[in-house]
């Protein structure tokens, strides 16, 4: 194995430093947040990375890691396209149609 070509950064020796409530009384939410900052902070590093062609491994886990966030976020705005409208943009709205067909039916009685 070969050894650190450099130490790890101060931001992530802050992010990693022990959160103000234990991880024990955390719950699954906030465990689950907690992990996505980590993993945020790590992905922003190994992006933020110099471009080194010689590094083959660097390079690859750079690619795939661009490419599963650019999939990622072409999925969430694929699935906000899909959103169907909303049914009535306001109550006073639902009201006004629904009305008008309750009046409408009570005056053929």
């Amino acid at each position: 194995m070969t050894e650190r070509a450099k130490p790890a950064s101060e931001t992530a020796l802050a992010e990693t430093a022990a959160a103000a409530v234990p991880w024990s009384a955390m719950s699954r939410g906030e465990r689950m947040a907690h992990n996505a900052d980590l993993a945020l902070g790590l992905v922003h590093e190994l992006l933020s990375l110099p471009f080194d062609p010689t590094n083959l491994r660097l390079l690859a886990h750079q690619k795939d890691t661009a490419l599963t966030i650019l999939s990622q976020q072409i999925r969430i705005e694929a699935e906000r396209l899909r959103e169907p409208p909303a049914r009535g943009q306001s109550i006073s709205e639902f009201y006004s149609r629904y009305g008008a067909a309750t009046d409408d039916d009570e005056g053929e009685t």
